[in-house]
């Protein structure tokens, strides 16, 4: 015995309002809308992420501690950016700008 599949086609009256001719889709539920992040460093955490794959959310987070330890403001922030791109959580264990000015 064979098994065939239909699916069902959903109503368009459903998705659109009266007025409207178009098809409204709601937003996906990870569609932001609007990246804090920026381009360039959307790239950047992204190309990190080529290059050490699963665990580089770690290495950011490594290397972020590593420039927070020698006191280098610029690499530390790049650094935390590409960890807060990957991992949120554990780029929030990473200490804050006014930490680094302190430690001076």
């Amino acid at each position: 015995m064979s098994i065939r599949f239909a699916a069902s086609k959903p109503s368009v009256r459903a998705r659109t309002r009266p007025s409207s001719t178009s098809l409204s889709f709601p937003r996906a539920a990870n569609d932001n809308g609007d990246n804090a992040l920026g381009d360039t460093k959307l790239t950047e955490a992204l190309r990190h992420f080529a290059q050490h794959g699963l665990s580089a959310a770690q290495e950011a987070y490594d290397e972020a501690r590593t420039a927070f330890a020698a006191g280098d403001e610029q690499e530390f922030e790049r650094c935390r950016d590409i960890c807060r791109a990957i991992d949120r959580r554990l780029a929030q264990r990473l200490p804050l700008r006014q930490e680094i000015a302190n430690q001076r």
